[in-house]
């Protein structure tokens, strides 16, 4: 071949060679995946007759190019694709293949789509599972909506020869190959509308995300409900819910002239529950608050981290009032620690004068122990929060002097209720409630033996076989499921106990109960007769009238009969006041002056029978009606904890 022709063939395969590259070049950009697939086959046909046309129109021109330009228009484009190459990485087999082999003409394998949607936990929601064809199709996937937020999305990809990525909403992660042709990998699925499975700008499969949304926490509902109780606790009410489940619940006292200084805070045991809806008792004297005004604000999250706020401003914070002088001084010390930090050192050797007492003044040794370590942390404390700590136990000591080994048992008593009541809310088994009830045993036990310390020889003590029929009232609830029920004698109890009136719980305040129970009912019954026989009386008067003007006496001897009958009641009356009298005595009820009056207005009531006289019979026994109502009254008194002993009496079903 002559050496024009050679060169003019050279020219023109190195003309084509650069459109053929050009094209190599776009392909591996991966641009082919974002438009319709006819238009990757358009170009694709394009590039192939335009590298023909360019390669013979070179061939039959009369003047040839030199070859130097044409060699840098193509060296140009090599070095355009190996750039493009590397910038393809690891997808560079795939992007090859599809410009040589678009997917409109040649077969690929078919991928398959397997997915997991799994929420989380706390939402309760089963996991849904579903398998598709990835054929690049957009899919409704209904099945799988709505689905909660946070949920964990899981993807398996089977039967493709290349990896591919998951992307949902502004997350995407790339897919792990496990197995030959399989890949896996998962995402959290917060703020998407849909997910994709894609293998660069190839897409596989799209579908849509209809997102449960998790609502923040919801405060219905927080304020102070009445005074103070007996034992210092602000009653708190709150009313709070979640479209899930609650992980926290916290009352914060923040000083108003002093936000910056120590918060003190009260966890209240509400997680788990989906909402919560009556009272907690606080004991806040331990805050720096205690003695004036605070705020208190309810901070409560759930278990997705979103948090809700609400304040009560103006509360007055209870300071706690000890008896003993030692635990006076101890408080005193810890006051003066907060307000004079400067000065710990000396406040340090007053803490040590007071560990030198006599061991009659403190003989526990906690004491002397718990000292030396507050006295420590005071003179070279050995971490930031060391003073604090030495604040946090001069109280506990104060407790521990003012009260003995027992102190604070009631605190501890109404917080473990609050822990078995949110036990009972949860629906728990009735094996968990019997280890919370086992607990809570033990600290009445400490509770008794506190008590004792300080009763006078002739106090009841408590009962604890009322104690135990309490427990296995509950236990019967939780067993049929009246977890509501339960809850309700817990509040009952958690009631009296912060009011300290327990007296039910006593020895002889539980039959006191029942006496009063059945004796009320007896009342009734006998209010009923009297009022029966009041108004016989009053009818009486209008034939005593009548017998006067009967000339044969035969109305007169009815009459009599009727008033016999009547005195005869009247007499069965008040024996069985008397012998309800003797049950309410044997039960520590004290009734005999009412019986007794009750008792000589029947006998007066029974001469004005005899006599005739029902205009004074109808008198006696109005009075006799008030002495009934008025033992009535009394019985109800005794009956201030109904609700609980109530659900004591009813007789199990089942």
């Amino acid at each position: 071949m002559k050496p024009l022709a050679l060169k003019s063939l050279a020219g023109a395969l190195l003309q084509s060679g650069a459109v053929l590259l050009l094209y190599l070049g776009l392909s591996l950009l991966d641009i082919w995946g974002y438009m319709p697939r006819l238009g990757h086959v358009a170009a694709y046909g394009m590039t192939a007759g335009f590298a023909l046309a360019v390669f013979f129109l070179s061939l039959r021109k009369a003047v040839k190019p030199p070859l130097l330009p044409a060699a840098r228009n193509f060296g140009l484009c090599v070095f355009l694709v190996g750039l493009f190459a590397l910038f393809a990485g690891e997808d560079l087999d795939r992007r090859w293949t599809v410009a040589i082999k678009p997917v409109a003409l040649f077969d690929y394998p078919v991928a398959r789509v397997h997915v997991r949607v799994v929420p989380p936990g706390y939402t309760g929601s089963g996991i849904l599972e579903k398998q598709f064809v990835a054929d690049g199709h957009s899919y409704a996937a209904a099945d799988l909506n709505p689905i909660p937020e946070g949920s964990l999305l899981k993807v398996r990809l089977e039967n493709s020869p290349w990896p591919a990525a998951l992307r949902a909403g502004r997350k995407e992660v790339v897919l792990q190959e496990t197995e030959p042709g399989i890949y896996e990998g998962e995402l959290v699925i917060e703020q998407a509308t849909g997910w994709q499975v894609r293998r660069g700008s190839e897409k596989l499969g799209a579908w849509p995300i209809i997102l449960l949304e998790d609502q923040a926490p919801e405060i219905r509902e927080f304020r102070v409900t009445e005074e103070l109780t007996p034992l210092g606790l602000i009653p708190v009410h709150l009313d709070v819910a979640d479209d899930y489940r609650l992980a926290d619940a916290r009352v914060r006292v923040i000083q108003p002239d002093k936000p910056e200084s120590d918060v003190h805070e009260e966890i209240l045991p509400v997680d788990k529950l989906t909402s919560y809806d009556g009272e907690f008792y606080l004991d806040l004297s331990m805050s720096n608050a205690a003695g004036g005004p605070a705020n208190l604000m309810l901070v409560i999250e759930d278990e997705a981290g979103q948090t809700t706020g609400r304040e009560i401003t103006g509360v007055t914070i209870p300071r706690r009032e000890f008896s003993d002088p030692i635990a006076r001084k101890l408080a005193s010390l810890r006051e003066e620690l907060l307000e004079r930090p400067q000065d710990r050192q000396s406040l340090a050797r007053q803490l040590m004068a007071l560990s030198l007492l006599p061991a009659e003044e403190t003989s526990s040794p906690v004491y002397h122990l718990a000292l030396r370590s507050a006295y420590w942390r005071l003179v070279s404390p050995s971490a930031p929060g060391d003073p604090e700590e030495a604040r946090r136990m001069l109280w506990d000591l104060a407790n521990l002097v003012d009260g003995g080994a027992g102190g604070q048992v009631e605190l501890a008593l109404v917080q473990k209720l609050d822990a078995v009541r949110r036990v009972l809310l949860l629906g728990k088994s009735a094996e968990e409630i019997r280890q919370e009830l086992a607990y809570l045993d033990t600290l009445f036990a400490r509770f008794s033996a506190s008590q004792a310390l300080v009763r006078d020889s002739g106090e009841e003590t408590l009962d604890h076989r009322v104690l135990h029929k309490l427990y296995g009232r509950v236990l019967y609830y939780a067993a049929k499921n009246h977890h509501d029920k339960a809850e309700r004698l817990m509040d009952y109890l958690r009631t009296a106990l912060v009011n300290q009136d327990v007296s039910f719980l006593t020895i002889g305040g539980y039959s006191r109960f029942v006496a009063a129970t059945q004796g009320q009912q007896i009342m009734d019954n006998l209010i009923s007769i009297q009022k029966r026989l009041l108004a016989n009386s009053y009818k009486g008067g209008l034939k005593a009238e009548i017998v006067t003007t009967d000339k044969s006496g035969h109305y007169e001897a009815r009459v009599r009969r009727e008033w016999q009958e009547w005195g005869v009641t009247q007499s069965k009356l008040g024996e069985s006041l008397k012998q309800l009298s003797s049950a309410l005595i044997g039960s520590g009820i004290d009734s005999r002056n009412d019986v007794e009056e009750v008792h000589r207005l029947i006998g007066d009531v029974l001469a004005s029978l005899e006599a005739g006289q029902m205009e004074t019979a109808a008198q006696y026994q109005s009075q006799i009606l008030v002495l009934l109502n008025n033992l009535k009254h009394r019985l109800g008194t005794e009956l201030y904890h109904s609700p609980l002993m109530q659900e004591l009496e009813e007789e199990e079903e089942g």
